[in-house]
């Protein structure tokens, strides 16, 4: 009976890794055409657009790294602090990069759409942007 179950066992973690090699190299494949539509977009000078297979679209994801010296990070934690308040800025202060990104996020776009191109953000040595493209449903 076990040695029967532990067969059984086998061949279905077998059959997994076969199929979750496949999804990875799907994955690989889905990602070179993604870069393809990516490059027809831009040199295209299109932002978007609708076929009969979906939408793609470029998406702008910008980055940065958390502050690593003691200085950055009191010069972040002051700026959220002007930005947010006090009691913002102290539930912010063990900010994780997730959030960090959010916020930056949004506070570049709030400053585009006042037409304000400046970037920097106090205690952020450096944002970084890329482009990628989403692809909505049809």
């Amino acid at each position: 009976m076990l040695e029967e179950l532990m067969k059984q066992y086998r061949e279905l973690e077998d059959e997994k890794d076969t199929k979750e090699a496949l999804v990875k190299d799907a994955n690989v494949r889905i990602q070179e055409v993604k870069g393809k539509i990516l490059s027809f977009l831009e040199s295209s000078g299109l932002q978007s657009a609708k076929t009969a297979y979906g939408s793609p679209y470029v998406r702008e994801i910008k980055s940065a790294k958390l502050p690593e010296t003691q200085e950055q990070k009191d010069a972040l934690y002051q700026w959220l602090v002007e930005r947010d308040g006090q009691v913002n800025a102290d539930a912010l202060y063990t900010i994780n990069s997730r959030t960090l990104q959010s916020i930056i996020n949004k506070e570049i776009e709030a400053r585009k759409e006042a037409g304000n191109p400046d970037h920097s953000i106090p205690g952020i040595e450096s944002i970084n942007t890329h482009f990628d493209v989403e692809i909505r449903a049809k």
